[in-house]
C-alpha cells in the first residue's frame, strides 16, 4: 500500500498544544494567593464557565464577535467578583493569564520532531495578540517565534517547510 502524501499536520493550539488550565490557574494563584487548591479550581471553573457560554453567544449569532482578549477581561472580572478583588490593575494582569500557557511536556519535542517532515499549522480561536503572547512566554520553543506575513506565491510541494500558521500573520519555526 502507497503511504498517503501529507500536505500538513494541523494542530489545535489551545489544550492541545499548551495547557491552558495550568495557565489560568496559575494566574488565579497569584491574583488570589491565599486561596486554597479548592478555591483556585473554583475560580478557574468560573472562568471557564464564562469563556464557554460567551463563544457559545457568539457562534449563536446572540452576541457580536469580540477577540479573546476581551473575554479574558470579562472573564477575569468575574473571578474578581467571586474572589471580593475590587483592583482594577490586578484584574487587568489576571486577564493576561491566557497569555502565559505552558506547552505540555511533550509538545516541544515532539513539534520539533514533526516539522523536520512535514508543514505544521497551528489554528486557535485565540486572538493574535494572546497566540504572540504565548509564543513569547514559552522559552523552551526558542526556534519557533512569529514573523511577518509573507508575500502569497507558489509552493513547493515537494520540499515541506517548518510554517505555523495563526489568523496572521503566523508563526514559523526559525529562518522566516
Amino acid at each position: 500500500m502507497a503511504e498517503p502524501e501529507i500536505d500538513a499536520i494541523v494542530f489545535d493550539v489551545l489544550g492541545t498544544l499548551v495547557d491552558e488550565p495550568a495557565g489560568l490557574r496559575a494566574g488565579i494563584r497569584a491574583f488570589a494567593p491565599k486561596l486554597d487548591d479548592p478555591g483556585i479550581e473554583e475560580l478557574l471553573s468560573l472562568w471557564q464557565r464564562h469563556i464557554e457560554t460567551e463563544q457559545r453567544r457568539i457562534l449563536d449569532g446572540v452576541r457580536a464577535y469580540v477577540p479573546t482578549d476581551v473575554l479574558d477581561l470579562e472573564a477575569a472580572r468575574v473571578v474578581a467578583d467571586a474572589a471580593g478583588v475590587d483592583d482594577p490593575a490586578a484584574v487587568t494582569a489576571l486577564s493576561l493569564s491566557g497569555r502565559r500557557l505552558p506547552p505540555w511536556p511533550d509538545t516541544v519535542a515532539g513539534l520539533a520532531r514533526l516539522a523536520e517532515r512535514f508543514p505544521l499549522i497551528g489554528l486557535s480561536n485565540a486572538s493574535r495578540t494572546a497566540l504572540l503572547g504565548i509564543n513569547a512566554s514559552t522559552p523552551d520553543c526558542a526556534g519557533i517565534r512569529p514573523c511577518p506575513p509573507r508575500t502569497p506565491g507558489p509552493t513547493s510541494r515537494t520540499r515541506p517547510s517548518t510554517d505555523w500558521l495563526s489568523p496572521s500573520p503566523g508563526y514559523h519555526r526559525s529562518g522566516c
